[in-house]
């Protein structure tokens, strides 16, 4: 292209400036026609001599025009211009460790076991992509603009990259309480305070520090963007693991679940595995059946109740739904004891372990700028078996059964008794029977009439209620009729001869006799109350030995020593229960109203319940705080407790 004289230029700024030839000659187009517009006013003539002023920087900018245009003429597509950018500019990631060798040695971090651990080359392009991104050239009128798009989560990569190889010397600790926590949410003296402790960690030095700090340094880990290594990423993070998750409790959630993760994205099944968080879903009954394999009668119903089917509660079992509760728990034992005659156990046979493939989500909670791609496991899931379900709804209706014969119920509920072992109906039977007999040994002795005699005499009862009986016994007296006339002619003839002193002896005969015949009243009462007494202890004897041989009286007594143990914190928190439920978001409020951590609380909560009942009290359902089944009567005892306090 031809290059303009800058001579002309002031040559036509000058004779013809009042007509815009200068403007036209260095594309000021507009300028120009102005110019040529208003010429006959004059006025540009003087523009046109003012505009000698910057012909010169007129000049420079169309010739510098002119060399840009000529430059990306040689270029055949924009595509090769940002090729040709990239590959003057790219540089080995492996260089952004280098200065990070300084102040530390990563051969002291890396942990035997892992050692052999390598980056895939997906993740160290990946890094590359975000420390070098390609860019969209735009070009308009011989200008061109440079386009990149990135997000938060890459920005913070590219700031791990920059402070990878920073290091602070001893400074004063600044806390830090963030969520995802990225470099820029922290200030200069935090972000000083971060590298120093980072730099004390990787010598071994595992000091104080807060949360967020590590989570921080995690992140750096987990996208290979502080150190390209894979084995030392890794080491790294099982050290901070080991050396903070007893001061930091949080870590076991998280860290755990991250460390798994990575090993599972470098293909290291093996070892993700004893990382892996959630290693199948575990039933609550399968960790009881293994922990209280010498105490299955201390199961909570509450564990039993989901493998009960197609029940539907009867009058009967919702009067005396404690009975049924304690004659299915006592069962188990009897039902593990034939199982093992069998060679046989409750475990095996009513869970099997099953290998099932899922879609696992990488990295979930953490913040990852990197790409990645959710992978496939192998997960083990404990799964019941039929066995399980029939032989359960099956043992808990035949314990409805059972209670109503020992309460001399005569209606009973359908039971498939083929689910379980032959005979087993009759077994139960033998066993709470022969308790309850046991048991009803300790109240003959209380009943011997003997006994009371000798104590001492049994108090007479009121004289209207004597009178009364008197009355009632009086046809059942026998007298000698004709003995008595006798005597009481005798007596007449004797009025007439003896005198007033003989008729004075013969009052205290008759005062003999009345005295004879109201103590012999009074014994026919006295014996007969003692037959009551003894009538009405029978009749109940049968619920009460039957409630003794399952444990109720105990039960009581125990039910009544946890409640007085209760503190009045306790009592309070008990009471906001409905119907034996209470939100665990609810209940973490209320709890730090009074400064009280809830795992610590209902921890000593169900630590109280094990020393009186035996049990645990409470569980976590989701995201609901339950009471045990067979406790929830017990409720009502605490609001009880709570109004009489006010």
């Amino acid at each position: 292209m031809k290059h303009k004289s800058k001579s002309v230029g002031y040559m036509l700024a000058f004779f013809l400036g009042g007509l815009g030839a200068h403007a036209f000659y260095y594309k000021k187009y507009i300028r120009g026609t102005l110019y040529l517009l208003f010429c006959w006013t004059y006025i540009p003539v003087f523009l046109g001599w003012f505009d000698m002023f910057f012909i010169k920087k007129w000049h420079k900018q169309l010739e510098d025009n002119q060399d840009i245009s000529s430059n990306t003429g040689l270029l055949p597509t924009s595509s090769e211009v940002i090729e040709q950018e990239v590959a003057e500019r790219i540089e080995p990631v492996f260089n952004c460790t280098r200065s990070s060798l300084i102040f530390y040695n990563e051969e002291d971090v890396i942990l035997p076991k892992y050692g052999s651990l390598h980056t895939p080359k997906e993740i160290l392009m990946d890094i590359e992509r975000i420390k070098h991104p390609k860019k969209d050239v735009h070009s308009s009128n011989d200008i061109f603009i440079d386009v990149t798009f990135s997000h938060s989560y890459e920005n913070f990569v590219k700031d791990s990259l920059k402070y990878a190889g920073e290091s602070k010397q001893a400074c004063p600790e600044i806390p830090l309480q963030a969520y995802w926590t990225t470099f820029d949410m922290l200030n200069s003296k935090q972000r000083d305070w971060y590298f120093y402790w980072r730099d004390q960690v990787l010598k071994g030095n595992y000091i104080e520090v807060d949360l967020s700090y590590v989570f921080l340094f995690t992140y750096e880990l987990l996208n290979y963007s502080f150190n390209p290594n894979a084995s030392f990423n890794v080491s790294m993070l099982v050290r901070l693991y080991e050396n903070y998750v007893e001061r930091l409790p949080k870590l076991e959630r998280y860290l755990k679940q991250w460390i798994a993760d990575m090993l599972y994205e470098l293909g290291e099944q093996a070892l993700a595995e004893e990382w892996s968080v959630e290693r199948g879903d575990i039933p609550p009954l399968y960790n009881q059946l293994k922990e209280k394999a010498d105490q299955l009668s201390k199961i909570s119903i509450t564990s039993w109740k989901p493998y009960v089917r197609n029940y539907r509660e009867t009058v009967f079992y919702k009067e005396n739904k404690n009975k049924v509760f304690k004659i299915f728990k006592e069962s188990i034992p009897l039902l593990q004891r034939i199982y093992k005659e069998e060679r046989n156990d409750l475990i095996s046979r009513w869970f099997r372990t099953k290998k099932e493939r899922e879609i696992r989500r990488l990295f979930s909670s953490a913040v990852v700028g990197r790409g990645y791609n959710e992978i496939h496991i192998g997960v083990e899931r404990i799964r019941p078996t039929e066995e399980l379900y029939n032989e359960v709804t099956a043992l808990f209706r035949l314990s409805e059964n059972v209670a109503r014969i020992l309460n001399s119920e005569k209606r009973e509920i359908k039971v498939e008794e083929g689910f379980l072992p032959e005979g087993f109906k009759n077994m139960m039977m033998e066993h709470f029977s022969r308790a309850a007999k046991e048991t009803n040994k300790r109240f003959k002795v209380v009943q011997n009439a003997e006994h009371q005699e000798k104590d001492g005499e049994i108090p007479l009862p009121p004289r209207e209620t004597v009178e009364k009986q008197v009355e009632s016994t009086k046809p059942t007296i026998e007298f000698n009729v004709e003995k008595i006339i006798q005597l009481q002619n005798e007596t007449d003839e004797f009025i007439n001869t003896i005198d007033s002193r003989n008729e004075t002896e013969d009052e205290p005969i008759k005062g003999v006799m009345e005295s004879e015949t109201k103590e012999a009243v009074r014994l026919d009462t006295e014996c007969d109350l003692d037959v009551q007494v003894i009538a009405k202890k029978d009749e109940s004897s049968l619920e009460t030995n039957l409630l003794s041989a399952l444990g109720g009286n105990s039960d009581v007594e125990r039910e009544d020593e946890f409640l007085e143990s209760l503190t009045d914190i306790e009592i309070e928190f008990l009471s906001r229960f409905e119907n034996g439920q209470y939100r665990h978001e609810e209940a973490i409020q209320i709890l730090k109203q009074k400064g009280i951590m809830i795992g610590m609380f209902l921890n000593e909560l169900n630590e109280k319940a094990h020393e009186y009942l035996g049990d645990n009290f409470l569980e976590n359902q989701g995201d609901e705080i339950v009471v045990y089944e067979e406790y929830e009567h017990i409720m009502e005892k605490v609001k009880e407790l709570r109004v009489h306090e006010y």
